[in-house]
């Protein structure tokens, strides 16, 4: 089977990448032009290609410019993006508490961590069982198969577990 080179078809981008790159960006090549800054950059990695200094130094100038209003650099947009962020955690964290559907990706804990890991260990290591439906988040069942913890008592004051026998 016979390999073509994918860019085959855009060798009349290779004269422009020699003419035009040493002037200007591979992104603004592209724009120019019509095609994707990838394949400019194919041709500058293949041919390597270098941009004058003054080239180099409007691109990084352009590039501080938008660089300086992120929320490194900028206090007041840092402050403004953690209001934001600080609200959308506090309503979330209503929705869930309240029933109502969530409108983000976020990940609410409806329990602390360390009753979360309690209960995974317990259901996982110790043949514990749950039925949130009946019991509830906190209520764990146990059987005659179960690997009863000698701990319950400690589960039960520091993570608010419940034991029932089923």
């Amino acid at each position: 089977m016979k390999q073509t080179n994918i860019y085959s078809h855009k060798g009349w981008l290779k004269e422009i990448t020699i003419r035009e790159y040493p002037y200007s960006s591979a992104g603004e090549i592209a724009a120019r032009h019509g095609v994707c800054s990838g394949s400019v950059w194919y041709w500058v990695k293949k041919l390597n290609l270098q941009q004058t200094d003054e080239t180099k130094a409007r691109i990084l100038e352009k590039t501080h410019g938008c660089i300086a209003n992120t929320i490194k650099t900028n206090p007041e947009a840092k402050r403004k993006s953690m209001e934001t962020k600080k609200r959308t955690w506090m309503m979330e964290r209503f929705r869930v508490m309240s029933g109502m559907p969530q409108k983000t990706k976020l990940r609410i804990a409806m329990r602390p961590t360390k009753a979360y890991k309690a209960i995974w260990y317990l259901v996982n290591m110790r043949n514990y069982f749950r039925d949130i439906e009946v019991g509830g988040r906190f209520t764990l069942y146990y059987d005659e198969q179960t690997k009863r913890s000698g701990k319950e008592d400690y589960y039960t004051k520091s993570c608010g577990l419940t034991f029932e026998q089923v």
